[in-house]
């Protein structure tokens, strides 16, 4: 009888300090992501997105582009040179409801002095 007992008490604690291990590797865990959500602004967000390494492992420079019309966020915009039409349109600005895309070249390379009027409906 002490033997089951010992052994139904071994199994018990058995169990608990796995259920605190898994516990405590998910706080970790948690704790981990949190932090690096803290430490990503839009900014940077958007810096990181856009970005295209060559073969040389050389970061391309940017340029300046003006996006207007039926967007939510017109304004002066960073991009790498040769970026299609569609990725910023994807990526970069929110178009608003009567935003007319259909006419666009969505497969456009946009390159520098480029001025991207959205029309409207």
């Amino acid at each position: 009888m002490v033997i089951i007992k010992s052994k139904i008490i071994n199994s018990i604690l058995v169990v608990a300090i796995i259920f605190l291990c898994m516990t405590l590797f998910n706080i970790f865990n948690n704790r981990k992501i949190t932090k690096n959500y803290k430490d990503v602004t839009l900014e940077s967000f958007k810096k990181q997105r856009f970005r295209v390494v060559d073969s040389n492992k050389n970061i391309k420079s940017e340029i300046k582009i003006h996006i207007g019309g039926a967007v939510r966020n017109p304004g002066f915009y960073r991009i790498i040179p040769g970026t299609k039409l569609k990725r910023i349109i994807e990526e970069l600005i929110i178009l608003r409801e009567d935003a007319k895309i259909l006419n666009l070249n969505l497969d456009k390379k946009i390159y520098k002095n480029d001025k991207i009027i959205i029309p409207r409906k």
